[in-house]
């Protein structure tokens, strides 16, 4: 259970926790990883060479800084759960902490020959090395006073010399996907700082793609994941980056952001057409369910979801346990949510205590304590004003009737006119709280002007409503 505490775990882990935003929009918002939008041109993928092993041997290796090390090393041991992928593959972490992409570039840097010995000690000859993941960042004393035009230009020039020194190491590596930084908001360091080494690197990644497809790197080059979100601001795909996902230094993730990006990079390999082609060991499984079977807490949410996270959340911290009982294998995430399940989740997240029998038609309702324990709450009035003696544990919730029930939990400030939808509605002073509180984004990406109040809540968009909420309980 979610209890309030004197002081927020995250403040524990993550250096500047009240950096949650730096105001700027991520390129997979505004469809921008390629020229003309985020999916790679087919005449790209086309000329993407396949991947055949090397004495029996696929090896996929990582380049990098210090994140880059740990996120892969965590990346190597779920990998190694799996039982979906080609079993040729064998995964090496070149990745080295300390080491910015300036050195990178330079082919006589001490950085190669430990790559080398670091893939080689997990097994891979550096003929063998077909794949690369290249995550690469800059120091601010890397980039001095540049201009937003002139970083982009240095590190597009670092990152292409990283590009041909790995070409020369690994003489047949064949793909790479490029990934650019995580939020870097929270960092307490002198080396890093956003929008400079964090939130800017994308667009040098975005310019070095841009010239891959215009064939100008030694070998085939690709967005991997991108994986940049502004702090708590949701992505559109849900993706945050919390306090508690980074350690002290706010810069180095802890072992959730590890998680997320390991997630990220599961979830890519596992549905990008090209790459699932020699990730999994049946290429039909592609984009299917995370790679060939779902490995979360349930069944019937695939990683690939966009909710996964969510769900995730949701199951880690109690808050829901399936809809199958008694197995609960289940989360059934597109069904409605319905008053007496919504209960339960603001029950379970809030931890709250019982109350007294407040309604007449839940008494055969498995969700009647947590009914009771809203109403105790204030969080519910009832469902027949104005006797209100109902609950209506069976109905459906809309979405304006969520966003009344999360802002009474909450005890949500207002916030200002935000949908054009909603003037109608009973509930907009409860919707434009919900916005301003950046639980709610809109139901119509990407322009997300529109709120939809009267439709349904599905049980997916609930996990991701109280996931949002997070800093609120």
């Amino acid at each position: 259970m979610l209890v309030a505490a004197p002081v927020s775990p995250a403040a524990a882990l993550g250096g500047n926790c009240a950096a949650t935003s730096i105001g700027e929009t991520p390129l997979s918002d505004t469809g921008d990883l390629y020229a003309g939008g985020n999916e790679m041109p087919a005449t790209h993928a086309a000329k993407a060479p396949a991947i055949t092993p090397v004495d029996g041997v696929i090896g996929v290796v990582a380049l990098g800084m210090s994140n880059t090390e740990q996120e892969w090393g965590a990346f190597i041991i779920e990998a190694a759960t799996r039982t979906d992928l080609a079993g040729s593959l064998r995964f090496g972490n070149g990745a080295i902490a300390g080491v910015p992409m300036v050195l990178w570039a330079d082919p006589a840097d001490n950085a190669w020959d430990q790559a080398v010995k670091q893939i080689n000690a997990a097994g891979i000859r550096t003929d063998q090395v077909r794949v690369a993941w290249v995550k690469m960042a800059s120091r601010l004393p890397d980039l001095g006073n540049a201009t937003f035009d002139e970083r982009v230009a240095m590190e597009r020039g670092w990152i292409n010399d990283v590009l041909d020194n790995a070409a020369a190491v690994f003489p047949n590596l064949a793909q790479v996907y490029l990934s650019a930084r995580i939020y870097g908001g929270y960092e307490n360091s002198v080396n890093h700082s956003e929008p400079e080494t964090g939130y800017d690197n994308g667009f040098s990644v975005q310019a070095v793609v841009a010239d891959a497809v215009a064939g100008a790197t030694p070998m085939w080059t690709a967005w991997g994941p991108y994986m940049w979100a502004d702090g708590l601001d949701p992505r559109s795909d849900g993706l945050t980056w919390e306090c508690a996902d980074f350690e002290e230094d706010g810069v180095h993730p802890s072992a959730a952001g590890e998680a997320k990006v390991v997630d990220l990079l599961m979830d890519f390999f596992a549905s990008e057409p090209v790459a699932c082609a020699w990730f999994l060991a049946d290429a039909g499984d592609c984009g299917t369910t995370g790679g060939g079977g779902t490995w979360g807490t349930f069944d019937d949410v695939p990683s690939t979801s966009p909710f996964f996270a969510d769900i995730e959340w949701l199951a880690a911290h109690g808050i829901t346990e399936g809809c199958n009982p008694p197995a609960n294998n289940n989360f059934c995430p597109t069904d409605p949510v319905t008053r007496g399940q919504m209960a339960a989740f603001l029950d379970r997240a809030l931890d709250l205590p019982a109350g007294p029998d407040a309604f007449d038609d839940d008494d055969n309702s498995i969700f009647e304590p947590s009914i009771n324990a809203i109403a105790a709450a204030g969080i519910t009035v009832g469902c027949n004003p104005p006797a209100n003696d109902s609950f209506c544990p069976g109905d459906h919730v809309t979405r304006a009737q969520m966003a009344a029930l999360l802002v009474r939990a909450f005890g949500l400030p207002p916030g200002v006119e935000r949908f054009s939808d909603d003037d109608d509605s009973i509930f907009e002073a409860d919707i434009e709280a919900l916005a301003a509180a950046k639980i709610t984004l809109g139901c119509n990406p990407p322009l997300n002007t529109l709120f939809c109040p009267s439709a349904d809540v599905t049980r997916e968009q609930m996990a991701a409503f109280l996931h949002r909420s997070e800093p609120y309980l």
